[in-house]
């Protein structure tokens, strides 16, 4: 300690000069101002004492006085509130001082703080003629405390630049006494000014800091060691407090700790998967008005609320409101700040729920209270992101891996925030999982970090925690009728006015009803909410409502259940009560809820009885369930419910206007009426019989979007009680737990002969449906049965070759596990895997009751197993490995067959000991794990062929083949590829078989080109001459010929071979798309419209109707607007919003000898085909707004498709996630601003008209949101922005301001995500508010961001220039060593064809960095680029979305003069022009303007700070 000691000497006589040396630096004069400060070097301690003293003094002053001045820009400050923020700038030091004193390095602090002293007490005798110093003051005393720290940090340390680093301090002291403390007498009311120039010196402080820093980087991290281990709890005073004043000064954060963004949240999203959480948000919306409160009054609340006890348990009885009191207290939480600390306080919450397996887990929700956190603070998400590169990922996490990494260690008794948990409904939780979860907190040392735990569930969870919290403070709030009763009566009144039919008027009978059941109730919601749903609700009769109530049930929640229970019984006959024992059954006992579609499956198979309907039978039920609507239903609903309120706002703000409402489809179906049924019997019985299967799948379709869940958990609770007695409806104890996992192994063992869907499903769900059935409970009978079912599945050949088929669902592949559910068994060198022991568990099960003995080949596989449990997947890996080299399918198929054994095997000793750390590479993410040459670590071979060797199986032409086209799928051209072909053509020229060969030479083909983008790899001629000598007549490989010649720069021969494949093949929508698209890229217009004419209106459209790429529609538009043949266009537009009938080769598609999926592939068809006629509506729209400038037209047609015919809303779910993503929310945008254009007419009645369309058009976008599973820039449409204008243009300012406001936020949150690729949207909506609110520096800078925040700018011209250039060069380098590909230069384009044949056709124009800003909408630039170069000057419309232009296209515009009228925007729209003037450089996550520079960050907070004080909010 020697040492350390005679450091701190050293450092000492530094440091105590330093302030005094600064007042030596003064004039006379300034020393003048300063003469009256006192301050003894020796008691440092006392001075801040006393400053503390004389600041919370003034507050308190301030405060009685409510003093306030006014700034000069006219906005009024509360001294109150900037007192309060010196005192805790204060206080935070204090907290340091003892430690600073025990160094000898606080002397230096004396001559500052007596200034604030008098300046505070000077100051307050007039606050308005002293504002300026006492809002100077609250940075004052930052700087302050922060030095102070600082100083103890860098100059103990001996070195070259301590003396140097000294000396600059002593400047910005006196910077700090000369400009503050000095001149503040001068009543400079400059007070930015002042800041600036102490804060000046701060670059050169920081200079130094990082010269200490880098020198003897090792000793001086041992000496720091040193200290903490002897100081550690004032060092963690020290650093905390250095942080928060990093914080709060935003200076050391953005210019120390400078970093390129990241995209954080998903990387912390994908390392905790914290799944979807329920929202407390839709819950504070359920509850009834003026409850729930009694328990934010509540003592015991109220100590756990100020952090004097750790851990509170709210407990109550099923349905006494526990999860309204989490809710409440959750809202409280979040928008009330802890006045007794004024800390910044976070929350986490989640709520656990019995009857879905996915809210059940306590890893789960401690990563997604994380993740919570990790959303909405800017410093958590940092931390967070980088625990996640050294915790364990959610694979391999643990509760306590959560806890302590993410949690505890990021709130430790220093933290100055702090975290409330609130957990909900623990008795729901995994029962074993929340135990352990205790356990843990015990453990950890809860008084000493800022973590309150709020725990809510039921009384018998309070043995359970108690024992674990012995010895730690832990209290209890206990829910019942003696704290709630208040609440239960106001719930009654609200169920009474919902339910209640009698006459409103007898207030005595409705008194008489509440306050009766809220006696009765003895504090239970739920029991109140039944008695009016099953008892009171169909009565009508005043007298018999009355009589009624004295024949409530007694005794709770058990008996209403057994009533209710008895009523369904009588009330359902015999052919029902099955129905309804296996209704129960599932939904008590099954892992998560049901849809009724596997319901309905479920019912068919186990009562054999084809005509019940789940959905019907639940109805005789309807208090006990809740059916959940999800996907098209909901999408359906919310429509409906849309357009009622559409209908209802018109007609109460439209009277007497037809406007908006849908005429022509009464009069279709009266007219429909009217022509089919005036002769019942002339109809077609083939095709009634189709249309009556199309009805039934679209009925399947509609109950496999609905779930079925048990309203209550105190039902679940009913129904699994252990002694609950069989009735006609429901089995009994634990029989139906063990009654649905038989059934599940039965359904499963079906395999080819049940019902695909359901059984794909119960496929993927049976080993956690198995693992949730406790086997000490099942009969020896029912043990045997399970054990068969399980041997059955695992060695029977049968099955297996129907599990090595294919299995694919709409969410995905539901065999292949993430490594540790669905099928998933881990790896080869870990046997803990979850589904490993449920397995054995069972077998176990079987060996100790000695019934393995009955039957010796399935005894002999449970011990084989038993002893082994990687034989257990061996025989079904064998299985699958064969059907894979046997199977007949295309690439894409028989990857994924492939890609089943690939998991599946890793957990066999078929292969090597597989390395545990690429267990998530190798189950999970094969797309990022190269199998051909990663693999040879462990396998010694690519893992094709090591997996086709294992089959012993001859090698065949045909397995070549088969390896050939799976790898080719992801590696085409690959060397392995390449091989496997050639083994199979070898034999298949030995064999003398040319059909075999132009199989293999095709397939060939087809994995090296693509005709719809236009690509193909260098061994794609090879394998197509080679074909061509066999068959010259194959239209498909005539197409990829001609894809080949536009990549050898020869156009005009591949416009040869895509016209010869046409011949063969006219309907070929990929080959005639190429065609025109290459003609296109020649720019021969002439000879695109001449092909659509002589190919015909029906082909054409019919080729634009499977086309989901939006430029292919724009090029042929932009085509023939400029030859002047725009009516063909429109012609195929028209044809194809007609052309709603399925086409003969339609038909030939959908047929199928089950007539079940005819009906399935015909629904699917037919859906599909009325979607894309409604898109072609939108087409037609966008082609008359834009290319003919005829806005009415467009007006018409969009008005139809967006508010009668909007079935292309769920295209990105029928066709490409495109059409969600981008292409329909682009058409959203277009809409608004056309809407908005016919609003600013001068006839109010017109205007009045319009806004309402536009209101109709914002809540038809949020119908559409709830479809997307994609969302981009979500909140961020401009139909917000243009609503907003109009309301403040109508006078209507709050509504505008609420749009504007949440605008604004959701720009922010954006930018704030740390997700890099979506800033763009952030920017770009952030530039048009900041323009509408009057701020044009802050738009131009905004705007500014959206184009070079990636790239970066620099003013240089030269440089600029240079810059782009090379970045040119670069690319031409590339695409000439690209083209040349190791050819001859004999073999390169000839210089004559260099103008319109060799020009490509790529579709990554786009992506090119330095010319990424499209002007004009692409096709109407006059540049020959069509893009603006990187920092040439563009000008951005604030009206349009994503509107750009040119200089030259923006002064064409404005003038309206140029080749041809811009149609894609007006000019009179206002813009802003980016670059602005005063914009130098863009670099490094910095903004630099009139040669200063500020990081995005305080950039960000500037825009945040100064929003509300625009144009859009003055009075």
């Amino acid at each position: 300690m020697a040492s350390v000691q005679d450091n701190n000497s050293i450092s000492a006589e530094l440091s105590s000069k330093l302030w005094y040396e600064a007042k030596q630096n003064l004039s006379n004069e300034e020393q003048e101002y300063i003469r009256d400060f006192y301050g003894d070097e020796g008691d440092n301690h006392g001075i801040v004492n006393d400053v503390l003293r004389t600041a919370k003094e003034k507050q308190k002053e301030a405060e009685d006085k409510n003093w306030t001045f006014k700034r000069s820009d006219g906005r009024v400050v509360v001294v109150r509130e900037i007192f309060s923020k010196i005192v805790d700038s204060i206080a935070k030091f204090q907290g340091a001082v003892d430690f600073l004193v025990s160094m000898d390095a606080s002397g230096h602090s004396a001559l500052p703080w007596a200034g604030v002293k008098f300046l505070l007490s000077v100051a307050v005798k007039d606050s308005q003629k002293w504002g300026s110093v006492i809002a100077g003051m609250e940075f004052v005393t930052r700087e302050i405390s922060y030095y102070g720290i600082f100083e103890v940090i860098y100059l103990r340390r001996k070195f070259s630049a301590t003396k140097e680093l000294s000396d600059a301090l002593v400047q910005a002291y006196t910077k700090c006494v000369e400009r503050f403390l000095g001149t503040a007498f001068s009543l400079d009311e400059n007070l930015s000014g002042i800041v600036s120039a102490i804060k000046s010196e701060r670059d050169d402080i920081e200079r130094l800091r990082g010269i200490i820093d880098g020198q003897h980087q090792k000793a001086n991290q041992d000496k720091l060691v040193g200290l903490l281990n002897d100081l550690a709890a004032p060092m963690e005073i020290m650093a905390m407090q250095l942080t928060d004043v990093k914080d709060e000064l935003g200076e050391m954060h953005s210019e120390m700790k400078a970093k390129t963004k990241a995209d954080e949240l998903p990387k912390i999203y994908a390392h905790l998967q914290p799944g979807k959480v329920t929202n407390y948000e839709t819950k504070v919306g359920n509850l009834t008005p003026g409850t729930a409160t009694w328990i934010l009054r509540n003592g015991t609340f109220t100590e756990w609320l100020e952090g004097k006890t750790p851990v509170l348990f709210v407990c109550g009885g099923p349905g006494t409101g526990k999860s309204h009191l989490s809710t409440k207290v959750i809202d409280y939480l979040r928008k009330t700040p802890l006045e007794a600390s004024r800390r910044q306080n976070r929350v986490g919450y989640y709520y656990f729920k019995d009857g879905d397996r996915n809210t059940r887990s306590v890893l789960t929700a401690l990563c997604a209270i994380v993740y919570q956190i990790a959303a909405e603070d800017e410093i958590y998400r940092m931390h967070a992101t980088q625990i996640c590169d050294r915790s364990p990922n959610f694979a391999m996490a643990t509760c306590g891996t959560v806890w302590n990494d993410f949690l505890a260690a990021e709130y430790g008794a220093t933290s100055d925030n702090q975290l409330f948990l609130v957990f909900d409904g623990i008795d729901e939780a995994e029962r074993e999982d929340f135990a352990e979860f205790l356990k843990l907190l015990s453990r950890s040392a809860l008084q000493s970090i800022r973590i309150q735990i709020l725990l809510v569930g039921r009384p018998e969870m309070n043995s359970i925690i108690r024992e674990r919290f012995v010895k730690s403070p832990f209290d209890t709030i206990e829910v019942s009728s003696k704290v709630n009763i208040d609440d239960v009566r106001k719930f009654s009144q609200a169920r009474y006015d919902e339910f209640i039919k009698v006459p409103k008027t007898l207030k005595g009978l409705r008194h008489k009803v509440t306050e009766t059941l809220t006696e009765k109730a003895d504090g239970m919601f739920l029991w109140v909410d039944l008695i009016y749903k099953e008892e009171l609700q169909d009565i009508l009769s005043p007298m018999k409502l009355k009589e009624v109530l004295g024949k409530l049930p007694e005794g709770g929640l058990t008996n209403l259940y057994d009533r209710i229970f008895l009523r369904v019984e009588r009330d359902n006959g015999p052919a029902k009560h099955l129905a309804l024992q296996e209704l129960f059954s599932w939904a008590a006992y099954f892992k998560e809820p049901l849809s009724l579609f596997y319901l309905n499956e479920i019912l068919h198979l186990s009562i054999e009885n084809q005509y019940s309907d789940a959905e019907v039978i639940l109805e005789t039920c309807a208090s006990l369930f809740i059916l959940v609507k999800t996907g098209e239903v909901l999408l359906e609903e919310s429509n409906r419910s849309e357009t009622e309120t559409q209908g209802a706002d018109h007609a109460h703000k439209d009277a007497g206007h037809n406007e908006g409402r849908d005429n022509a489809e009464p009069e279709l179906e009266e007219n429909y009426d009217h022509e089919n049924y005036d002769d019942d019997e002339n109809y077609d019985d083939e095709n009634e019989m189709a249309e009556m299967a199309e009805a039934d799948e679209q009925h399947r379709n509609r109950q496999r979007d609905i779930f079925v869940h048990l309203r209550h958990a105190s039902l679940g609770d009913y129904l699994r009680r252990a002694d609950l007695k069989p009735t006609a409806i429901l089995l009994g104890a634990k029989q139906g737990e063990v009654h649905v996992v038989v059934t599940v192994l039965q359904i499963v063992c079906k395999g080819a002969d049940a019902p695909q869907e359901l059984w794909l499903y119960l496929m993927a769900n049976f080993l956690g449906q198995l693992g949730s059935l406790d086997c000490s409970i099942v009969s020896e009978a029912d043990t045997k049965l399970i054990i068969g079912y399980l041997h059955e599945i695992f060695t029977s050949e049968a099955l297996g070759r129907h599990i090595a088929k294919f299995h694919k669902t709409a969410e995905g592949y539901p065999l292949l596990g993430d490594g540790r559910g669905n099928f998933s068994f881990g790896l080869n060198t870990g046997q803990q895997n979850d589904n490993y022991l449920i397995i054995r568990q069972w077998l176990r099960k079987a060996q100790d009751t000695g019934l393995i003995k009955l039957d010796s080949e399935i005894s002999n596989w449970a011990r084989q197993t038993l002893d082994d449990s990687l034989k257990l997947l061996v025989p079904l890996v064998k299985t699958c490995i064969s059907e894979w080299l046997v199977c007949k399918a295309d690439g894409f198929e028989l990857y994924w067959r492939f890609r089943f054994v690939w998991q599946c095997i890793l957990s066999t000793d078929l292969v090597p000991p597989v390395p545990q750390r690429d267990t998530i590479v190798l189950m999970n993410d094969i797309s990022d794990f190269d199998l051909i040459n990663d693999t040879a670590d462990f396998l010694g071979d690519n893992a094709f062929t090591f997996i086709a060797g294992l089959s012993k199986q001859q090698q065949t032409m045909e397995m070549h083949f088969v390896i050939a086209k799976t790898i080719s799928y992801i590696y085409p051209g690959s060397g392995v590829a390449i091989a496997e072909y050639q083994k199979a053509i070898k034999m298949a020229q030995e064999q003398g078989s040319d059909d075999a060969l132009k199989e293999f030479y095709l397939q060939q083909i087809v994995a090296y080109v693509d005709v719809e983008l236009i690509s193909a790899n260098e061994h794609a001629l090879e394998a197509i001459e080679n074909y061509l000598k066999l068959d010259d007549s194959n239209a498909k490989v005539l197409a990829c010929l001609g894809v080949v010649r536009i990549k050898n720069y020869d156009n005009k021969g591949a416009i040869e071979n895509f016209q010869k494949s046409l011949e063969l093949n006219k309907r070929d929508h990929e080959v005639g798309i190429a065609l025109l698209r290459t003609l296109f890229r020649m720019k021969d217009y002439e000879g695109m419209m001449s092909q659509i004419e002589h190919y015909g209106v029906l082909l054409v459209g019919s080729w634009l109707r499977n086309s989901d790429n939006l430029v292919e529609h724009k090029e042929i538009m932009h085509a023939a607007r400029t030859v002047n043949k725009v009516d063909i266009v429109i012609k195929c537009y028209e044809h194809e919003i007609q052309n709603i009938q399925l086409s003969d080769e339609d038909l030939k598609k959908v047929k199928d000898a089950d007539p079940v999926k005819t009906a399935q592939k015909t629904l699917l068809y037919r859906t599909r085909r009325v979607a894309i006629s409604s898109m072609f509506r939108v087409y037609l729209g966008w082609l008359y707004l834009e290319i003919l400038g005829q806005p009415d037209e467009a007006f018409e047609l969009w008005k139809t498709a967006f508010f009668q015919h909007s079935e292309f809303f769920n295209m990105g779910n029928l066709t490409s996630s495109q059409f969600a993503t981008e292409f329909i929310p682009d058409f959203f945008a277009l809409f608004s601003q056309l809407i908005y254009e016919k609003a600013l007419d001068p006839d109010p009645e017109v205007a009045g008209r319009m806004i309402f369309h536009l209101e109709h058009l914002h809540r038809r976008e949020k119908v559409f949101q709830e479809l997307d599973k994609y969302p981009i820039g979500t909140g961020l449409g401009n139909a917000n922005l243009l609503l907003a204008r109009l309301y403040l243009k109508h006078g209507r300012k709050d509504e505008a301001r609420k749009m504007l406001n949440d605008q604004f936020q959701s720009a922010i949150d954006i930018l704030g995500d740390e997700i890099g690729w979506n800033d763009k949207f952030g920017y770009g909506a952030l530039a048009a508010l900041l323009f509408l609110n009057g701020q044009l520096e802050k738009a131009e800078v905004a705007s500014s961001l959206k184009r070079f925040f990636e790239d970066g700018f620099d003013v240089e011209p030269k440089k600029r220039k240079d810059d782009a250039l090379e970045h040119v060069q670069e690319k031409l380098d590339i695409d000439d060593a690209e083209r040349k590909g190791g050819k001859g230069e004999g073999q390169q384009p000839p210089p004559d064809k260099q103008d319109d044949s060799v020009s490509t056709v790529s579709d990554n124009d786009d992506d090119d960095t330095w010319l990424k800003t499209v002007c004009a909408g692409g096709y109407t630039c006059e540049n020959e680029s069509r893009r603006i170069p990187y920092g040439a000057t563009a000008y951005t419309c604030t009206t349009c979305a994503n509107v750009n232009f040119c200089e030259t296209c923006y002064d064409s515009l404005r003038k309206e003069t140029g080749q041809r009228k811009l149609f894609v925007c007006s000019p009179s729209h206002d813009f802003i022009k980016t670059p602005p003037e005063s914009l130098e450089k863009i670099k490094d996550q910095k903004i630099t303007m009139n040669g200063k520079s500020i990081s995005f960050v305080d950039w960000l907070a500037e825009v945040r700070k100064e929003w509300k004080t625009g144009l859009c909010f003055k009075s």
